[in-house]
């Protein structure tokens, strides 16, 4: 679980999409420490089917660093994680068109030129 949403009554959610979904709710911010942790635990165990580090599919994907796959819609609308075909190789194919990209501007010698545009525009300080 990479975040949490707590709505207006206080209720603890795993994120937006889960609210109202009675069997999702973790807590609430008035509760005990213990039913609060307790329901951390539940909702973890409940979401690791769906969780992109421990999905076969997603975890030896070569997109997955950029992947937008939300992996709650996909469990309330399917029950489970599914990989959209669609989705999958537009990801595919964007990766292997930036590596390949990366690539020749290694292999020209343009890899610093390339670095200090890329900091330049995004105002990075570390790549």
């Amino acid at each position: 679980m990479n975040q949490i949403t707590i709505n207006s009554d206080g209720d603890i959610w795993p994120c937006p999409l889960y609210i109202g979904r009675g069997n999702y709710k973790i807590g609430n911010i008035y509760d005990d420490i213990y039913t609060i942790n307790s329901g951390f635990k539940r909702i973890n165990k409940m979401l690791q089917s769906v969780n992109k580090e421990t999905h076969e599919d997603c975890r030896n994907c070569v997109a997955s660093f950029w992947c937008t796959k939300c992996p709650a819609k996909s469990l309330i609308e399917k029950g489970k994680l599914i990989i959209d075909k669609e989705d999958y190789d537009r990801n595919i194919k964007l990766t292997e068109l930036v590596l390949t990209k990366l690539f020749q501007i290694m292999r020209s010698g343009r890899f610093e030129e390339f670095l200090n545009k890329y900091k330049k525009l995004y105002s990075m300080e570390v790549i």
